[in-house]
């Protein structure tokens, strides 16, 4: 029954705890301000003008910026929770006053000052409860819950509206204040109570006052006035939303307050026709907003969702054009579309509207919070009530007719902004989920005081800093630039001395020669020897000639790229001597001059040196063996590919050669050069490399596998994405229902998970198909990368991979926006499933669990080809073993397996010979 409930609340069982006591805490707060709101309301409309009710708003709006700023200071002191109860104690404490006073002093301005009041205490009590909220969800649950949490708002209101019209007639309209105060009592306790019930779940920051860091007010230090006062775009947007829906809001409340006011004169009849109004709207929105307000969001999307209410009220107005001429039934008309308003606007605006700020931290949700809900009430009060005083003071009646020209422009504006914020959140999601930032070049400009600037780089700056000043003072033609390389040779900084070795070859500056053969010399780094060699062979024209007599007593570094100088060279005198000492070095007895002759062969391209690399592929060294293939791939010696290729059936070899094949390149992948690539033996090991190399070919090679078995097919889609692969047009069809597929597999897995019971070995089983449930996720996403956004799915995925939860909600928000709504639908599936398994619990062991055991473990290894791996068809033949499943055994032993799998074969062969 139970979960019947939760299926139609859309909510997971492990959350309904909190959900639950959250909601009973709505509740009663929600009665509180019910009865506030409808006693405050009804004793104003009875005793003032309805002329008085923009001056009530622009009371309120002043009072609220001043109420605003005091509580949010307080809120960076204290939590959530404690807020709560301090503006559920300050509404008792000062209702208490408020009653005492209109029974000792009866003076009007007391019920004036008491709609003032009420609005503040019905804003504060939401900004603290929500704070408390939002902190507690993340923003994929806050979709499923808030409307569900926020559903206690509605019944209080039922359940205060409906008391109010029987209590009116009972007890006089200043003692109903007393039931306000009891509810807010009653809603104290019960946060005390779920402080205590949740103290282990609820987050630290829930319970502790707020520590904020500094460095987070310096991050929020922006140059730009909308980042400077807002913190955020997204808070900005959602602001401009805000006041223009409470401008439609307040105008539509007026111009009905003000018909109702003119209708009724009786103070019981003003409070009846109040009261069951309000009531209706309550109802139809309990109905709407438990049953379908989070599967809406859902379906459509938020920013969908967002558009609902306006657009409804927009066809609202233009019925109230068409049937205009209808008098009776003007005011009708009117208070039907201020009571859908008000349906609409607690079943769809209010929850979504609160999870717009879900993608951003916690402390800026609180102060996004604040900023939309409380600090833009004040200038949208300002803006109806001076408009109304305004209209009053000219002589304008404020008609139906007039409210709804208004309504049309703003309602116009409002879908606007939606657009806008649509933007604004998919840049949050953006933001909460990037890896880093992007820096920016300078400009130069080539004036003296530039100059000197760069001057002071070059000697004081960092790597960058110094090599990017000397690369811009050489193009302006800096006069002293030569003594001024010369002069850096001395740095200590690597990357700088061999970009000041490189300028000085560039430009023939022969006057360093000496300086440059010190640091051949000298010198421990290869990079910067390997460039004063360059240097200096250009340099001077001796240089190699000298080098090329003592070519035996050179240091290895020296002998390599001396000889390879000169058999790039041809130089005849020394061509001689450095192939002499090269066949030395080839068929040495010390391995470390065969890796030298290998090296020194790698750098030339021209000549060939077959038979002696052959030899070398076959040495005794593992590291001369290594350096061989890697020679072969780098100069793509096609004859002694094969060897390469064999050596990956050897596992002494078999890394070796793995490694040496990506050196081979795209050239590799040519099926009419080498159609061994494609046989079984080698393919994982091929698919692997494929994944490694850039080109058409390999990436040819990958999609021919992609229809294969599971294991090629999932290792070829792996390769694709790291080959950071873009479904082009043609291969789009293919790659969609490829994705199918593997959704397809993921549900039946769950489905057989579902089913495992508490038997022995049950949890290695069940551990075995979760694992292959996350891989059917991330082969997914793969797909989904190749075909969607690639860089945003890819941090999603390493988002999963890293187990950081609270980015990767907003990772999945950003799948919602990208994926089309069926795709998204089954990959949120596989995650809420993975993220929810931990909680998963095993059936319990029933009577005839042999037999259910049996039926599983026969219906996962007979399953077809691509469903389970062999790895978990392995595990069933070994569990139905070791815990003698006579009736599986007796199958496995007379039906074989359908893969021709070594490790399903050695499985079942052990298990067999052992049972018998």
């Amino acid at each position: 029954m139970k979960e019947k409930i939760f299926r139609v609340l859309n909510i997971k069982q492990s959350e309904s705890g909190v959900v639950f006591d959250l909601l009973f805490v709505q509740l009663f707060l929600g009665i509180a301000t019910a009865f506030l709101t409808i006693v405050s309301y009804t004793l104003f409309l009875h005793t003032y003008p309805i002329e008085k009710l923009p001056e009530a708003y622009l009371l309120i709006a002043a009072t609220l910026v001043a109420i605003n700023i005091f509580y949010e200071k307080l809120e960076h002191l204290l939590s959530p929770v404690i807020m709560v109860r301090i503006i559920a104690i300050t509404a008792i404490v000062t209702l208490i006053f408020f009653w005492t006073g209109m029974l000792l002093i009866g003076s009007n301005w007391v019920i004036f000052l008491l709609l003032v009041w009420g609005a503040i205490i019905y804003m504060l009590s939401g900004y603290a409860f929500w704070g408390l909220v939002s902190i507690l969800f993340n923003i994929r649950e806050s979709k499923r819950v808030f409307s569900i949490v926020g559903a206690g708002d509605v019944p209080a209101k039922l359940i205060g509206y409906i008391s109010f019209a029987l209590l009116s007639k009972l007890v006089s309209l200043e003692n109903i204040l007393w039931f306000s105060i009891a509810s807010f009592g009653i809603a104290i306790y019960l946060v005390s109570r779920f402080v205590k019930k949740y103290k282990e779940k609820i987050s630290h920051r829930a319970i502790q006052h707020h520590k904020h860091q500094p460095e987070q007010h310096i991050a929020e230090k922006k140059n730009d006035i909308i980042s400077f006062i807002f913190k955020n775009k997204l808070i900005f947007s959602i602001s401009l939303f805000s006041i223009i829906s409470y401008n439609v809001f307040n105008f539509i409340d007026f111009t009905f307050l003000s018909e109702v006011k003119a209708k009724f004169y009786n103070v019981h009849e003003l409070a009846d026709f109040m009261a069951t109004f309000f009531g209706v709207g309550r109802i139809l929105s309990i109905v709407l907003k438990i049953s379908i307000t989070s599967r809406v969001i859902a379906k459509v999307g938020l920013f969908t969702s967002l558009l609902i209410t306006p657009v409804a009220l927009l066809i609202s107005c233009f019925i109230i054009f068409i049937f205009w001429e209808d008098v009776s039934s003007r005011l009708y008309m009117f208070g039907m579309m201020a009571l859908f308003t008000e349906v609409l606007r607690s079943t769809i605006q209010e929850p979504v509207f609160f999870v717009l700020f879900q993608p951003l931290k916690e402390s800026l949700r609180l102060k996004g919070h604040m900023i939309a809900k409380g600090y833009m009430l004040p200038p949208s009060l300002i803006i109806v009530g001076g408009s109304l005083l305004l209209l009053f003071r000219a002589g304008i009646p404020v008609t139906i007719l007039l409210t709804v020209e208004i309504l049309i422009g703003n309602i116009v504006v409002w879908c606007l902004i939606i657009f806008f914020i649509r933007k604004s959140y998919i840049n949050t999601l953006h933001s909460s989920i990037k890896k880093g930032l992007f820096n920016s070049s300078d400009v130069f400009i080539p004036d003296a005081e530039t100059m000197d600037i760069l001057l002071r780089k070059a000697e004081e700056g960092g790597s960058i800093d110094v090599i990017y000043a000397l690369q811009i003072l050489e193009k302006a033609g800096y006069e002293n630039i030569k003594p001024l390389l010369e002069d850096k040779l001395s740095t200590s900084d690597i990357e700088v001395k061999k970009y000041v070795i490189d300028r000085i070859e560039q430009l023939g500056i022969t006057g360093t020669v000496n300086k440059i053969a010190g640091l051949l010399k000298h010198e421990q780094d290869s990079g910067v020897r390997n460039a004063a060699f360059n240097a200096l062979s250009k340099l001077d024209d001796n240089f190699i000639a000298e080098h090329a007599n003592d070519l035996k007593e050179l240091d290895p570094f020296l002998k390599k790229i001396t000889i390879t100088q000169i058999l790039i060279r041809r130089q005849f005198d020394e061509l001689v001597k450095a192939g002499s000492e090269l066949n030395n070095l080839m068929y040495s007895q010390h391995a470390a001059e065969r890796i030298l002759a290998l090296d020194i062969i790698t750098g030339l391209t021209t000549l060939k040196f077959d038979k002696p690399i052959e030899i070398m592929l076959k040495d005794d060294v593992p590291e001369v063996r290594k350096k061989a293939m890697v020679t072969v791939a780098k100069l793509k010696i096609e004859k002694l590919l094969p060897i390469l290729i064999e050596a990956l059936h050897d596992p002494a070899d078999k890394y070796l050669a793995n490694r040496a094949l990506i050196q081979y390149g795209d050239d590799l992948f040519d099926l009419q050069k080498h159609p061994e690539i494609n046989n079984t033996m080698y393919l994982l090991q091929f698919i692997k490399i494929a994944g490694k190399i850039k080109g058409v070919k390999s990436t040819d090679f990958l999609l021919q596998h992609i229809d294969d078995a599971s294991v090629h097919r999932d290792k070829a889609l792996n390769a694709l994405w790291e080959k950071k692969f873009e479904a082009p047009a043609d291969e789009q069809t293919r790659l969609h229902d490829l994705l199918n597929s593997v959704l397809h597999q993921a549900e039946s897995k769950i489905k057989c998970f579902n089913k495992i019971y508490n038997f022995e070995n049950a949890v290695l089983l069940s551990n075995s198909i979760l694992m292959e449930i996350k891989n059917n996720l991330l082969i997914s996403l793969k797909i989904c990368s190749m075909l969607y956004n690639r860089n945003q799915i890819n941090r999603v995925l390493e988002l999963i991979e890293l187990k950081q939860s609270n980015k990767l909600f907003n990772g999945i928000e950003m799948l919602e926006i990208l994926l089309t709504a069926n795709v998204f639908k089954e990959v949120n599936k596989l995650i809420e499933f993975i993220l929810s398994a931990s909680n998963i619990k095993l059936q319990i062991t029933k009577d005839e669990s042999d037999v259910a055991v049996t039926a599983l473990l026969e219906h996962i290894t007979y399953s077809p080809v691509n469903l389970f791996s062999p790895y978990t068809k392995a595990l069933c033949i070994f569990i139905g073993g070791k815990n003698n499943y006579t009736g599986f055994l007796n199958t496995v032993a007379s039906r074989p397996v359908k893969e021709n799998e070594i490790v399903i074969e050695e499985t079942r062969n052990f298990v067999l010979q052992h049972a018998l």
